[in-house]
């Protein structure tokens, strides 16, 4: 989803119900990932590298020494629909009066959906579906009919990460959640290129940060207690700050660069139309249906820069 949003809306909802989708999708809010959007088939990200330090004395012909290497990774968006029907008025007349319109008493009548009525069903969908691209961008797979393949399925299928991941596979508790991100940062001690990034972050479910919590109030005379603990998003191991994001699952952590800069981000989205939420519409089902329907056509992708520069620990 794009995150240029008009106020229009097509004239068929308010503003507050995109912010909605995107109070989900904190990925955005937390500038963990670039954004490219107005992608028709693929987005192209650059990857730059020089093979050796060119630093050294002057000379008055010096001789070339290192070699920039130039290439690129794609984004190619998933165009996707959603599609609600059978959406009977007649069925919620309660609802239909606290917004104030009138009561649709005579059921010959073709009811008419009131301009409210359309707003509060969009924000439904819209809130909806904010629910689940917050679990999709980051372990989505693409059936061939349903979905596209989010970031750690497509970490997964590559590879070429470190992997930090127990031997002894064991969910994620409070008394070993502080040993796993031990791991992970031990990992991280020998990748210098990555550690040395200004933007290196830790990614966690809630839920996980959450043990997290659990496991420094137990540490008896040492760790915070449950009056003075920082919040879910206000975490850090070692000073590596931990982002605690929606959607995320609750056995993986993953250390790597992130922002909402796409020259100095490892996570990329991107999407076909500068705002796909225009796509939505609200209309009324084919003759004799009294009932109605709503559809929205959209498009996501995304992508990683390097799966060389994440630490990747599967606990479960």
């Amino acid at each position: 989803m794009a995150v240029s949003i008009t106020n229009t809306y097509n004239g068929r909802a308010i503003p507050i119900f995109l912010q909605q989708l995107f109070a989900k999708m904190d990925v955005f809010s937390k500038e963990l990932v670039g954004l490219h959007p107005g992608i028709t088939l693929k987005g192209m990200i650059p990857r730059t590298s020089i093979s050796a330090p060119t630093l050294r004395h002057y000379a008055l012909n010096p001789t070339a020494n290192g070699t920039i290497t130039v290439a690129q990774r794609f984004i190619t968006p998933e165009d996707l629909i959603e599609v609600i029907s059978d959406i009977a008025p007649k069925e919620i007349e309660n609802f239909w009066e606290s917004l104030g319109q009138a009561k649709p008493s005579d059921p010959f009548v073709v009811l008419q959906a009131a301009s409210m009525f359309r707003q509060e069903f969009i924000g439904l969908l819209i809130a909806s579906l904010g629910d689940a691209l917050s679990t999709e961008i980051w372990t989505g797979v693409d059936s061939g009919t349903t979905s596209f393949d989010g970031l750690i399925t497509v970490l997964e299928a590559e590879g070429g990460y470190v992997d930090a991941s127990p031997g002894a596979p064991a969910a994620i508790t409070a008394a070993n959640v502080v040993g796993y991100l031990e791991d992970v940062r031990l990992e991280l001690l020998d990748m210098k290129p990555l550690l040395e990034k200004s933007n290196l972050k830790i990614l966690v479910s809630k839920k996980t940060a959450g043990l997290l919590q659990n496991a420094v109030n137990a540490i008896a005379g040492k760790g915070e207690t449950f009056l003075n603990m920082p919040g879910l998003n206000d975490l850090s191991y070692y000073g590596f700050p931990i982002v605690a994001c929606n959607g995320f699952p609750d056995d993986y952590i993953i250390a790597t660069y992130v922002g909402s800069d796409i020259r100095n981000t490892n996570l990329h989205v991107g999407m076909r139309n500068m705002s796909d939420m225009e796509n939505v519409e609200f209309y009324q089902q084919a003759q004799p249906s009294f009932g109605f329907g709503m559809k929205m056509a959209y498009s996501m992708g995304v992508q990683w820069a390097w799966t060389n520069q994440v630490v990747y620990l599967k606990a479960n």
